[in-house]
């Protein structure tokens, strides 16, 4: 089935016509419409037009075929090698309405899955100061879309738009941020990785070892800078605690990646001796904060804050709400965290006791001795 010019067909177009450049690849050809309006421009040396549909293929070499443009078969960028200076995309954009999707107009469940998709994979096949040119509609629900763009590191513009009944149809322009092109020039293989309530992490190799890449979320109102995290990390790492610091940019923190499992995890499928070795590492760790005079912060919920490597070591990550205090609870909240999952109130009797007394001895001593009825 070939997707025959509609009214998104002829938006996207002028937005090619102002804005395609250089090497060009159209991602979901259809018709080939946008192909050929890019092929005909003086900006542009050559255009690779690709759809997942032989049909439509088939279609467009005999009706938009011009001596700039080559065709081929690939599911979004599945196929697809080398770095362009212009992606175009006329995705299907509708939220889907039956059990069997259409490709051509249905765009998944949401509407959005088909555009998030060839969002994650976009960046490893745009130039450095390259630019997507997107269509969607209003129906694909664009706060989502904006955070797909955001979560890729990716700026972007509204170049386009037409109300045509009950939608309004949308281009985006979009090219990669300023964070995004100094990363790519010092990490390769740069990647997604999680998403937290504050920031989001990337992964990537930094001078041959895996590194991890932070960097503050703009969706978040909540108030952290680089710099405050990068500060206490090189602090924590003095005192042989966290993940390895290794270079703090303006708006982003690199650090040696953990491989391994969140502690809260770890725990749940340990043994009981291994499960008694992971709660003392926990509790010496926030020991040793308080000696240095570091509040962690929420060692009370080391849900996806702490981290066992493959070695059994507990390395703790998220520095960002860390302040410099001579009144510290780490080892106070460690031991309501260590309380809760094990359903001791001995051991939140140790932390009130330990509070008042500051005497590590004897909280070693109570702890060894809880260590004994786990």
């Amino acid at each position: 089935m070939v997707y025959e010019p509609q009214e998104d067909s002829f938006l996207l177009k002028k937005a090619v016509e102002d804005n395609a450049k250089g090497k060009v690849l159209e991602i979901g050809t259809g018709s080939g419409i946008l192909a050929l309006a890019a092929a005909k421009m003086k900006e542009v040396k050559s255009v690779l037009a690709v759809d997942i549909d032989s049909e439509a293929l088939n279609y467009a070499k005999q009706h938009s075929a011009h001596k700039k443009i080559k065709f081929q078969q690939s599911d979004l960028f599945q196929r697809v090698k080398g770095k362009f200076d212009t992606i175009i995309f006329n995705p299907p954009y509708l939220p889907q309405e039956h059990k069997n999707r259409d490709i051509q107009l249905e765009g998944g469940k949401q509407g959005y899955e088909v555009i998030e998709k060839f969002i994650d994979s976009a960046n490893p096949h745009l130039r450095e100061n390259g630019i997507i040119l997107l269509l969607f509609s209003s129906f694909s629900k664009q706060k989502e879309i904006n955070y797909f763009l955001n979560r890729q590191l990716l700026d972007y513009w509204e170049i386009e738009k037409q109300h045509i009944f009950f939608e309004d149809l949308i281009v985006y322009k979009i090219k990669k941020s300023g964070i995004r092109k100094q990363l790519e020039n010092m990490c390769k293989n740069l990647k997604y990785f999680a998403r937290g309530r504050r920031g989001f992490v990337y992964t990537g190799v930094y001078k041959n070892k895996k590194a991890a890449v932070k960097i503050k979320r703009k969706d978040t109102k909540v108030q952290i800078t680089v710099s405050n995290e990068a500060r206490f990390l090189k602090l924590a790492n003095k005192i042989n605690i966290g993940p390895k610091f290794i270079k703090e940019l303006d708006e982003a923190i690199i650090y040696e990646f953990t491989e391994g499992k969140y502690l809260k995890d770890a725990i749940v499928t340990a043994g009981k001796k291994t499960k008694i070795s992971l709660l003392a590492q926990y509790l010496k760790q926030a020991l040793a904060l308080d000696k240095a005079n570091i509040a962690k912060q929420e060692m009370q919920r080391p849900l996806k804050n702490a981290l066992v490597d493959k070695k059994g070591k507990i390395v703790l990550i998220d520095f960002e709400r860390a302040r410099r205090t001579t009144n510290t609870h780490n080892t106070a909240q460690a031991l309501q965290f260590i309380g809760k999952f094990l359903g001791k109130e001995s051991c939140r009797n140790l932390g009130r006791e330990f509070a008042k007394t500051n005497d590590e001895k004897q909280l070693v001593k109570g702890f060894n001795s809880l260590a004994k009825t786990i």
